[in-house]
């Protein structure tokens, strides 16, 4: 899922909930000080009795939704670190597409850049849901409505994972595909091969995609992330031109983009 759209859709539910749940545990623990009937007032009476009959129960229900929306927060991040990180994937697509002149007149979506982030195991109805998945978390131009395709990396047998993103995260190695034809129904078998072979993605992955829209993308790579020297997911950039992205050379020789890898890595440490 785009953490950003969901954070900006959850947030104020969730300070909410953990604001909330703070103050019911602090009345619940103060109100059992008090005797019913030490009240005079009706309605404070049935209070009173009432925490003092079921606190035992909504003490630990309240501690949960806070400790829930506590887990939720940082598990998913706050929406001003999701627009910084965002705003970092917008620099590394305008640093590779957007100064380019032959680039000029391409459209938004001719050129994105979208991060994935590795996990054990993947909530959704699909083959091999316990095996490793790279998923998307944030993408330049991002839309809660687009489907971003993920893609298996298997914790036992990684030569098996799919996409230059799999593979990218796989082999902890920038991983290029490029000069893809464009696949849409009518495409021969050997544009179709071709595909598979060089965008790491099997035939299957290829029909499924055509049902939804054809595969336009001609060019892609795949950069490891790390955070605090670990592995942490995989940038990947992809564009409609089939020339090469970039290569390894350049992406280690130029000062600005061990920039942007340094302030991304920092921003996803939060």
């Amino acid at each position: 899922m785009i953490r950003l759209y969901w954070v900006t859709k959850t947030q104020a539910v969730v300070k909410t909930l953990g604001v909330a749940s703070s103050i019911a545990i602090f009345l619940a623990g103060g109100l059992l000080k008090f005797e019913p009937t030490v009240w005079v007032s009706r309605p404070f009476h049935d209070i009173v009795a009432f925490n003092q009959e079921w606190a035992w129960l909504m003490i630990p229900i309240f501690a949960t939704l806070g400790s829930g929306a506590a887990l939720y927060k940082a598990q998913f991040g706050t929406k001003s670190n999701w627009v910084n990180i965002t705003q970092v994937l917008e620099e590394y697509k305008k640093a590779l597409f957007d100064d380019r002149p032959e680039c000029k007149n391409d459209g938004a979506y001719h050129h994105r850049v979208t991060l994935y982030k590795y996990t054990s195991f993947r909530v959704a109805l699909c083959k091999y849901p316990l095996t490793g998945w790279v998923v998307p978390v944030a993408r330049t131009k991002h839309s809660s409505l687009s489907r971003i395709p993920r893609y298996r990396v298997p914790k036992k047998d990684r030569d098996k994972a799919e996409g230059v993103a799999g593979a990218a995260y796989a082999n902890n190695t920038m991983v290029p595909a490029y000069d893809l034809p464009i696949i849409t129904k009518s495409s021969s078998d050997a544009e179709r091969a071709k595909y598979s072979k060089f965008g790491q993605v099997s035939l299957d992955w290829i029909e499924k995609r055509l049902k939804k829209k054809k595969c336009d993308i001609r060019a892609l790579t795949g950069i490891p992330v790390e955070v605090k020297g670990e592995p942490w997911g995989v940038v990947v950039v992809d564009s409609r031109r089939p020339e090469q992205i970039i290569t390894a050379e350049e992406l280690k020789d130029n000062g600005h983009y061990s920039s942007l890898a340094n302030m991304l890595s920092k921003l996803l440490e939060n």
